[in-house]
């Protein structure tokens, strides 16, 4: 029995038969022997019921300890093969099985930082349902982790455009608005009735409707950590600087120079047919190459392109500053010599790209990034907005905003440098009266409005606008691209002229 006692081979059958016996040897003792033997043997046997006692539960609890562990490790295990098969599925691209199995590993920090970059992944596949489905995932259990707060808020459309600072508190990642100058000189006409914001067909066109732009802005500054890398590359992205309809351009890091980039990201397969996206990659990559070439203090500086997992990517230079959207809106508007002085340069850069034979084919408030601190300007987006003749697209997409396009742009013409500066005049016509030139409800009725209609002239909304910004806007929104200004210099030439008679008085 001691031998028993010490190898813990004690079980709960064994315990009654032996309780048992004893009880049975007692009673037939206390019959047939004297007392004082009988008192003897009870003892003993009461210390031995008592051995066998401490032994069962000894060894009940440590099989209930040893069951514990190994549910624990299995566990642990099951978790742990989760993590790994959701990491090996995110390097095939499958991001949603990945996402599938991320959801089954142990909430907690690292699993959040699983799911943010796995995040980030959906963002540069163009799937921001995703990307945003995956950070309130995060959320749940992980409210505070990194930026995910404002990722979300931007997702559903909570942030401005703007500029946005770190909080001086290095320990937080809470994101302050810097909202922009609010200057109103004079009366400004009031946004007029908007346009649904769905993909709205017209004979073999698809247009992106106007309401909302492919890019939805917001400048994040912070940190730069924990990078997921670019599948492929030798980049590493953080946070979105802008989501498109194609795809989304992220703050980023090059790994080798250490040099902080921006990277724009397209989803070729999402615009091509199978059997196009082969001569499309040739075209792409050539007209990258071509607006890589581009060197002007003006011209935001393209690094570098490539392709990776179905997606081609452009790294560029990193600018500081906001892009102006967010001016162009009535309650919001710069002074118009600062407007002037603006689109001065955006001409000067287009007067340099005409030059090297490159049309730019999305000049937007958008595609404009602006130094208030350093007063520079920048134009983005040179080479990308040739998508594909309408021939050659599934449905004929045209890529850029209608609201800026010239009349020639919307019939499907060929195109020269004036068209580039017919979308420069209504930028200027926006950024100056917080409304484009047309506005109406349909895109029928807007393709009208820009081949047919004349727009209405901004001394009509304001009387007080000088006589020379009115001619200058008038003359860069003639339908017949002979009317124009035939030259990018010409018109800067003339808005500097403009400039300086607010100068004078």
């Amino acid at each position: 029995m001691l031998y028993m006692l010490r190898e813990n081979k004690i079980n709960s059958t064994w315990f009654a038969l032996s309780l048992l016996v004893s009880v049975l040897t007692a009673i037939f003792l206390w019959v047939t022997q004297p007392p004082i033997l009988v008192t003897q043997v009870a003892v003993i046997s009461l210390i031995s019921m008592v051995a066998l006692a401490w032994a069962f539960m000894d060894s009940s609890s440590k099989g209930i300890s040893d069951t514990s562990q190994t549910d624990a490790a299995s566990r642990f295990e099951s978790r742990n093969n989760q993590r790994s098969v959701g990491l090996k599925l995110q390097g095939l691209g499958q991001l949603n099985l990945a996402f599938e199995k991320f959801k089954q590993c142990a909430h907690n920090h690292d699993t959040a930082n699983l799911l943010y970059n796995l995040a980030t992944d959906f963002q540069i596949k163009g799937e921001p349902k995703n990307a945003k489905k995956t950070f309130e995932f995060i959320s749940t259990f992980e409210p505070n982790f990194k930026d995910v707060q404002e990722r979300i808020a931007f997702f559903n459309g909570d942030t401005i455009p703007g500029n946005f600072v770190a909080n001086e508190n290095p320990n937080k990642e809470i994101l302050q608005k810097e909202t922009p100058e609010k200057i109103t000189p004079e009366p400004v006409i009031q946004s007029q009735p908007t346009i649904s914001d769905k993909t709205i067909a017209s004979g073999k066109t698809i247009i992106v409707a106007p309401e909302q732009e492919p890019e939805k802005e917001a400048v994040l500054y912070d940190e730069l950590s924990e990078y997921p890398t670019l599948y492929g590359s030798r980049y590493k992205v953080k946070n979105a600087l802008g989501q498109g309809t194609t795809g989304a351009v992220f703050k980023g890091k090059d790994i080798v120079t250490d040099q902080i980039i921006a990277i724009k990201v397209l989803n070729l397969s999402s615009e091509l047919e199978a059997n196009q996206l082969e001569e499309y990659k040739f075209r792409f990559h050539r007209e990258i190459e071509t607006a890589g070439n581009l060197s002007h203090p003006n011209i935001v500086k393209i690094l570098d392109s490539g392709e990776t997992d179905g997606f081609a990517y452009i790294a560029m230079e990193y600018v500081a500053g906001i892009n102006l959207r967010g001016y162009a809106r009535a309650d919001s508007l710069l002074h118009p010599k600062t407007v002037l002085k603006i689109i001065a340069q955006c001409a000067d850069a287009l007067a340099y790209s005409h030059k090297q034979d490159l049309i730019h084919r999305d000049i937007k408030p958008a595609n404009i990034i602006y130094n208030q601190t350093d007063d520079y300007v920048k134009l983005t987006d040179f080479g990308i907005a040739r998508i594909p003749d309408s021939t050659r697209t599934r449905a004929g997409s045209i890529l850029g905003t209608p609201l800026y396009m010239s009349p020639e742009q919307l019939a499907g013409e060929r195109l020269d440098a004036r068209s580039d500066l017919y979308s420069l005049g209504v930028t200027l016509y926006h950024l100056l009266t917080g409304s484009p030139p047309f506005r109406p409800k349909t895109m029928a009725e807007l393709m009208r409005s820009i081949t047919q209609e004349q727009h209405k002239d901004i001394s009509e909304i304001n009387p007080s606008t000088p006589s020379c910004i009115a001619w200058t806007v008038n003359k860069a929104l003639e339908k017949a691209p002979d009317k124009r200004f035939q030259s990018a210099a010409s018109m800067a030439n003339k808005l500097r002229e403009c400039e300086m008679m607010l100068d004078s008085l």
